[in-house]
């Protein structure tokens, strides 16, 4: 009982540790830019800047 006590626990705590997370690539963000002065054309928006960063706020693109 004590053996299946602990690998139910064990189990427990290693799937809480386990974080799943997607990243975007330069060749994603380019896209995403892209995308951004083609809708920006669309709608005679004014010139501006069009940046991609990070979760942290690091420049991507």
């Amino acid at each position: 009982m004590k053996t299946f006590l602990l690998l139910i626990t064990l189990a427990a705590t290693t799937h809480a540790q386990v974080a799943e997370k997607k990243t975007l690539t330069l060749a994603g963000a380019k896209r995403v830019i892209a995308a951004a002065a083609e809708y920006a054309r669309q709608h005679n928006a004014p010139g501006g800047a069009i940046a991609v960063v990070d979760e942290g706020g690091h420049l991507i693109a």
